[in-house]
């Protein structure tokens, strides 16, 4: 199966909640021999990460423009296209504003599954302009999308309250089980 994920900053270690989750997903996804593929914002990448592939994933980095209100969804939209181009099975959308392009995966033809990793709306850091679309993409990614996953029980009971949307599956984020320490020298 080809997996192309977009919304994302990228991986690997490019700072964010979402960015870690990915880091973390997709390269075991890979291992299970799917064909997985994140689309980078391309002003994320630095000589550090400059890098065609991550443990098994495929990295392509697309133009996102360096400004935080347009930034995400102009590179969500190409990262669609891009999907397309690539003949992906399923495209991956990850946080609220990006899944304001699943209707357009839809309609290019590819299957869309949603991550919303939490009401990203309800930050201090959003001006009123900013909510309101982060609200519309929640509630445009929620309805439009093939399959939603959601983080925590929480955002499940959000989307069915306001979506009457109640087969979200609930995957929780994970963590590495650390390698026991042997020594005593605390």
């Amino acid at each position: 199966m080809k997996i192309v994920v977009i919304g994302t900053r990228g991986i690997p270690n490019i700072q964010g909640g979402v960015e870690t989750h990915c880091q973390q997903l997709y390269p075991r996804i890979a291992a299970m021999g799917h064909d997985v593929t994140v689309i980078r914002r391309s002003c994320y990448i630095t000589p550090d990460n400059n890098i065609l592939s991550y443990r098994g994933v495929k990295l392509i980095d697309l133009y996102a423009p360096r400004i935080k209100s347009i930034e995400a969804i102009v590179h969500t939209f190409l990262g669609a296209i891009k999907a397309r181009q690539l003949d992906a099975d399923i495209v991956h959308v990850h946080a609220d504003g990006p899944s304001m392009m699943a209707p357009i995966c839809r309609l290019l033809g590819m299957k869309v599954v949603m991550t919303n990793h939490g009401p990203e709306y309800d930050r201090k850091k959003w001006g009123k302009l900013a909510k309101i679309v982060l609200k519309f993409g929640e509630y445009i990614g929620t309805k439009f999308s093939n399959q939603v996953i959601v983080i925590a029980q929480f955002i499940n009971n959000i989307l069915v309250e306001k979506y009457n949307r109640a087969d979200a599956n609930l995957i929780f984020n994970g963590v590495e089980t650390p390698t026991k320490s042997t020594s005593t020298d605390y």
